[in-house]
C-alpha cells in the first residue's frame, strides 16, 4: 500500500527496497497520479501498481 500524492519512481523504487517480494503497489490515496515513468519501472521489476478500483476488480480475476 501507499499512500504518496505523486507515485513516481522514487515511489516504486523505495517500496521494492523495504518490501522486497510482492506483486502489487496498491495505491490508497484518491488523488493520486500514478506517472508513466514508475508504470514503466513497475513494470520492469515484474510490480504492478493499481487504484483501488483496479484492485477490486482483480480480485474478481485469475491473476498472473
Amino acid at each position: 500500500m501507499n499512500n504518496d500524492y505523486d507515485l513516481g519512481v522514487e515511489s516504486v523504487r523505495s517500496t521494492k527496497a523495504k518490501f522486497v517480494d510482492f506483486k502489487v503497489i496498491l495505491s490508497t490515496n484518491p488523488n493520486a497520479r500514478i506517472t508513466e515513468d514508475a508504470e514503466a519501472v513497475a513494470k520492469d521489476l515484474g510490480i504492478y501498481i493499481c487504484s483501488w478500483g483496479n484492485f477490486l476488480g482483480k480480485l474478481n480475476s485469475f491473476w498472473n
